[in-house]
């Protein structure tokens, strides 16, 4: 794979984590029927144009909880990692 193609998988995937935080910060555009609307709208004013597979990936990374932050079980390995 070249570095081109290498910088656009990068690409991708923060994009698709970017929309999914995105999501999770704003629950109106969440809730909206038309959210990929709405974000092709947020993005287009921030000068990005997503396609419609990262809106889509994002708005399903959002509904997977894919990238939400979970916290750490209280328990001997997080014990162990406060050392």
């Amino acid at each position: 794979m070249g570095a081109t193609a290498e910088a656009a998988l990068l690409r991708d995937g923060l994009l698709t984590m970017d929309i999914a935080d995105t999501l999770q910060r704003s629950p109106e555009v969440a809730a909206d029927p038309d959210a990929a609307g709405r974000l092709r709208d947020l993005y287009a004013a921030l000068g990005l144009a997503p396609s419609s597979a990262e809106l889509a990936e994002g708005i399903a990374a959002h509904g997977d909880g894919r990238f939400e932050y979970v916290t750490p079980r209280p328990g001997p390995g997080l014990w162990l990692a406060r050392l």
